[in-house]
């Protein structure tokens, strides 16, 4: 499962704003706060789609398994 940690660095590597990433994602400002604090609820509902939102634009997802660790790389900014 991608952490709270991983999408607030996917976020930080495509240079979006919280406001930025809701507007793509088409969730609310406070429900991507809440993402991003690790919310249990919030990340439950949200786990396939926030991922795919940062994969879609660029970014790839490493798991803890991953030689490198789990972590965020990559991403373009539009």
């Amino acid at each position: 499962m991608i952490t709270a940690e991983q999408i607030r660095a996917a976020r930080g590597l495509l240079s979006w704003t919280q406001h930025d990433f809701a507007d793509r994602a088409l969730l609310s400002v406070n429900t991507i706060r809440c993402i991003e604090k690790g919310s249990a609820d919030t990340l439950v509902r949200s786990a396939s789609q926030v991922p795919a939102d940062l994969e879609a634009a660029g970014v790839e997802f490493s798991m803890r398994g991953d030689p490198w660790g789990a972590g965020a790389q990559g991403g373009t900014v539009d």
